[in-house]
């Protein structure tokens, strides 16, 4: 039987107009921050198990855009912006992860597109999900402006067949 995983991790908290994943990271607790790089450790050990396979989704989301004098389709833009750019950026910092974990191997230098056993996408959700709809206070707008890693596994090894959502920040 294969065993398979799925984990869904939220690192929520973002400023208004902050989209940089690394600067978010850094202010997260340290058993946090090492939770995800143990996390990215365990996937890159897909590289070396032919039968083995992670599929990545990259979610960026963000918060109501209320600027006076913006058309919806303004704010719209702006939210999707934000969004996908906090997507690419956690995408981005998750790529660097895994491929520190392949310097040395025979997949040291390959780029992600070549990479057999790992499939990313990014998306930017804009403010589609909102943890908050209707957000009062700055702290509120902060838990709808975030990043969600959903990771499938299958086959791979140090991964459980089980389920985990973790909710960061």
């Amino acid at each position: 039987m294969t065993k398979w995983f799925s984990c869904v991790v939220t690192v929520k908290g973002y400023g208004s107009g902050e989209v940089d994943f690394s600067t978010r990271m850094g202010t997260l607790l340290q058993g946090e921050q090492d939770y995800l790089a143990h996390l990215a450790e365990r996937i890159a050990t897909v590289e070396a198990d032919p039968a083995s396979f992670v599929a990545i989704t990259t979610l960026g989301y963000s918060d109501r855009v209320d600027d006076a004098g913006l058309t919806p389709e303004q704010r719209r833009t702006k939210e999707d912006d934000a969004a996908y750019a906090r997507a690419v950026s956690a995408s981005s910092w998750l790529r660097d992860q895994l491929t520190s974990h392949f310097v040395g191997t025979i997949f040291d230098g390959l780029p992600p597109e070549q990479w057999r056993g790992i499939a990313a996408v990014k998306v930017g959700g804009g403010a589609s999900n909102l943890v908050n709809p209707s957000p009062s206070t700055e702290a509120m707008r902060r838990e709808n402006r975030r990043v969600e890693f959903s990771i499938y596994t299958f086959g791979v090894p140090g991964f459980a067949q089980d389920q985990e959502i973790m909710d960061l920040g």
